[in-house]
């Protein structure tokens, strides 16, 4: 009797494997799953960009910038394969075009840390930031270390590389609260502009705080994220300098800015107020 055919995957379940690969750091089958994807649903940018997070996590940097550079090819207006190749442009500049790396071996954290929650939760970048080329060997999702110095609140990577600071005002009163028993999670977000961006979370309260919020409410001001998308979208993917072009190439002729596109472009984002911080305001009731 011929065995019936096996039933072919749908577009869901293999962006669910290879999603579940990724989270579980199974990174040689988080490849082959996206390369079965691939098969199926050619250039698509998504499934390009999760491969060349998988390779960096191996190590193989050259074949992840490739990964990317398909992604921009496939869709270029993709962020996230931009930020990886300006990600990967500081890293072969800083180790002389090293094609590979030692295989990254951090699990990625729990969704929910990500999450937003008011006085609960602060995003900012960090003050006093190390070099680019220090800041690029931090990848988004990578937890960090919180080390109070007095008032002042520094932050580090788990090899105890140190990043930068959390902003002065905040970080004293981080100080203050882990005295008295709070305790505080870090995870980076990605590169800014000449800094890193962090997401820090509350996840021990002490009982006589109780009736206050440790963060005040926070509307992120969207200046950084524009003038990031503004100068990375003038860049095509063979812009990005990996070392192995031609280095007397004029940076100067770099593509020029379409004026009427970047104003439409910001008015379609949202737009955020600007809040003041007040760190004794009271938290909500629940």
């Amino acid at each position: 009797m011929t065995p019936a055919p096996q039933k072919l995957k749908t577009k869901k379940q293999l962006y669910q494997d290879a999603l579940d690969a990724s989270l579980d750091s199974r990174w040689e089958d988080a490849i082959a799953l996206n390369d079965e994807y691939l098969d199926r649903f050619p250039r698509d940018a998504e499934a390009l960009n999760r491969k060349g997070r998988a390779y960096i996590e191996l190590g193989q940097l050259g074949t992840a910038r490739e990964c990317y550079s398909e992604a921009l090819k496939a869709d270029p207006a993709n962020m996230i394969a931009r930020r990886n190749l300006q990600r990967l442009e500081t890293i072969y500049k800083a180790d002389g075009a090293d094609e590979t790396a030692a295989p990254r071996t951090l699990g990625i954290p729990r969704a929910n840390v990500f999450v937003e929650e008011i006085g609960k939760t602060w995003i900012d970048d960090l003050a006093h930031a190390a070099d680019n080329d220090v800041l690029a060997q931090v990848a988004p999702g990578d937890a960090l270390l919180l080390v109070v110095e007095g008032e002042r609140v520094f932050v580090r990577s788990t090899e105890g590389i140190e990043l930068g600071q959390v902003d002065q005002v905040i970080g004293s009163k981080m100080a203050r609260l882990i005295g008295i028993g709070h305790e505080f999670e870090a995870y980076a977000l990605g590169q800014s502009m000449n800094s890193l961006r962090i997401i820090i979370r509350e996840t021990v309260r002490a009982e006589e705080s109780e009736r206050f919020m440790t963060f005040p409410p926070q509307n992120l001001a969207h200046q950084d994220l524009l003038r990031e998308r503004e100068q990375l979208s003038q860049r095509e993917e063979g812009d990005f300098d990996f070392g192995d072009e031609n280095d007397d190439v004029d940076d100067a002729d770099d593509a020029e800015i379409d004026e009427d596109e970047d104003d439409l472009e910001e008015n379609d984002e949202d737009e955020f107020l600007s809040a003041d911080i007040d760190t004794d305001e009271e938290a909500p009731e629940e």
